[in-house]
């Protein structure tokens, strides 16, 4: 519950702010809103030298490689594990995407 207030408030934060730089003159000042202490802590991450020595004990050199491209991408296993080599474009670093715009799909390319 407590990170859903947060979410609100961190929206309401960015609104005022954006109003604020589009049109000073609608709002004075922007108001103070202060987000609930210690809610968002993330857990279950790991720093990069915690990383590296738990990756060198993986002893399957492909496994390895998943993992640090996981790590570095900050991809959901799930599209590592549904990616095709006909979606990478090599030169750029970049995956295909088929987008559905109104009904139609077409392919894009857009950044790893």
């Amino acid at each position: 519950m407590a990170r859903a207030i947060n979410l609100e408030c961190a929206y309401l934060r960015r609104g005022f702010k954006l109003l604020f730089e589009a049109k000073p003159r609608e709002i004075s000042e922007v108001p103070v809103i202060k987000l609930l202490d210690g809610v968002n802590v993330r857990e279950g991450f790991l720093n990069l030298a915690d990383f590296e020595d738990a990756v060198v004990k993986i002893k399957d050199e492909d496994t390895r490689d998943v993992v640090g491209f996981l790590y570095d991408s900050a991809w959901r296993s799930s599209e590592v594990k549904t990616l095709e080599w006909f979606k990478i474009n090599m030169q750029s670093g970049f995956r295909a995407k088929t987008l559905k715009t109104k009904g139609l799909e077409h392919s894009c390319w857009s950044a790893s």
